[in-house]
């Protein structure tokens, strides 16, 4: 999502808009939309980087692999 970039001094202060954070995990998608323990889930996205853990409701993933910053399989 598109933020405004601010600063202020004692002389005022000025935005611009544009500025996209990034570093927060964003799902876009996951296949397949059903699964039972044990079957594997492809979770696809961004900056999954760093990933420490995955959940699925409130159960955690037995096992998580990273695959890249866009995909993951859990």
């Amino acid at each position: 999502a598109k933020s405004t970039v601010s600063v202020t001094t004692p002389l005022g202060s000025d935005t611009l808009t544009g500025f996209t954070l990034v570093g927060y995990p964003i799902i876009s998608s996951f296949t397949p939309q059903r699964a039972g323990s044990g079957d594997t889930v492809y979770i696809n996205g961004n900056f999954f980087g760093g990933t420490t853990s995955v959940h699925f409701g409130n159960t955690n993933a037995a096992t998580f692999q990273f695959i890249s910053d866009h995909l993951i399989k859990a």
